[in-house]
């Protein structure tokens, strides 16, 4: 972690340590192991940055005669959240919407990345999507990594690389089980794409 391992030398009659500067709570008990004491970042008690899960939180410590004991505190207001969600699970834009929206909390700013293939091929506008969820959100932010299904697929010659793939990928689509068939539909328009 941010901490040098090297910093640790002395730690023998040491009953916690206290570690600072990092905005997320953290138990970094497990580099320092062989001294067998918590060693933690408590974090800040309110979010500063919205790519810092963890912050929010003070640490309790209370000592006692097997050593010392920490309980992580919530007090901050705000949290923050990373939600991925894979396109491919999503038959409409409603369907998405209401996923997203399970995480709905006013007091959580959440981070969206969509991925995977948009087999049902529904438009993404990810500004009107942010727009329409904005209230159920202290802040919210979508970003649009997935692809279009192709609707149809081109034929290539068999002296280029995307022909030689369509050949194999067509080939394992016609002798796939039903349940495998789905999985090579799919390898086939992400290779494309």
């Amino acid at each position: 972690h941010p901490i040098d391992y090297g910093e640790s030398i002395g730690l023998e009659n040491i009953d916690y340590v206290a570690l600072g500067h990092w905005h997320s709570m953290q138990d970094c008990s497990e580099y320092y192991k062989e001294f067998s004491i918590p060693v933690w970042y408590s974090g800040s008690p309110e979010l500063v940055a919205s790519d810092q899960a963890g912050a929010g939180n003070i640490a309790l410590i209370e000592f006692g005669e097997k050593g010392a004991k920490v309980t992580p505190v919530k007090i901050g207001k705000r949290a923050s959240r990373f939600l991925e969600l894979d396109l491919a699970y999503f038959p409409s834009l409603e369907d998405l919407k209401k996923t997203i929206l399970e995480s709905a909390d006013t007091d959580l700013i959440l981070e969206v990345t969509l991925y995977g293939l948009n087999s049902s091929n529904f438009p993404v506008n990810t500004e009107r999507l942010e727009e329409e969820l904005d209230d159920s959100f202290f802040h919210i932010r979508i970003f649009d990594k997935s692809h279009l299904a192709l609707t149809e697929i081109p034929d290539y010659s068999d002296a280029l690389i995307q022909g030689q793939f369509l050949k194999i990928m067509r080939k394992k689509i016609k002798e796939a089980k039903d349940e495998e068939k789905k999985i090579y539909e799919d390898a086939l328009q992400v290779g494309l794409m």
